[in-house]
């Protein structure tokens, strides 16, 4: 990452990993975020599950834009991804940085975590 990333609209970190239960990130050929889907397989990137908004500002009114419409829910659930590729569809700039799977730790779940913390 760089801080010309960071100066843009989003910043996601993200990692290569197989499965279909994450956030994925398709790439466009300028290396820019070209699309992002939640449980949609569309590249080998996937989100780590942290994000980062420009603002505090830009995140709450992509959140009550989107999420102000109930037909816009994943699985009956709300999540951060579509709310990327909300900004993406408005002319958001958002960038990834490619983590090495061995030092990404899955703690989504408390037998994830109970895990971690046991290795």
């Amino acid at each position: 990452m760089n801080s010309a990333q960071l100066k843009r609209d989003g910043f996601i970190p993200c990692f290569q990993a197989p499965g279909d239960h994450w956030s994925f990130v398709r790439l466009g050929d300028d290396g820019r975020v070209a699309e992002i889907k939640e449980k949609q397989r569309i590249s080998d990137y996937c989100t780590l599950g942290a994000y980062y908004f420009k603002c505090c500002k830009l995140y709450k009114e992509l959140y009550q834009q989107y999420y102000g419409k109930a037909q816009e829910l994943v699985n009956g659930e709300k999540y951060v991804a579509p709310l990327y590729d909300y900004l993406l569809s408005k002319g958001g700039e958002i960038y990834i940085s490619d983590i090495s799977p061995e030092r990404v730790y899955v703690l989504g779940t408390p037998e994830k975590l109970e895990e971690f913390l046991n290795n």
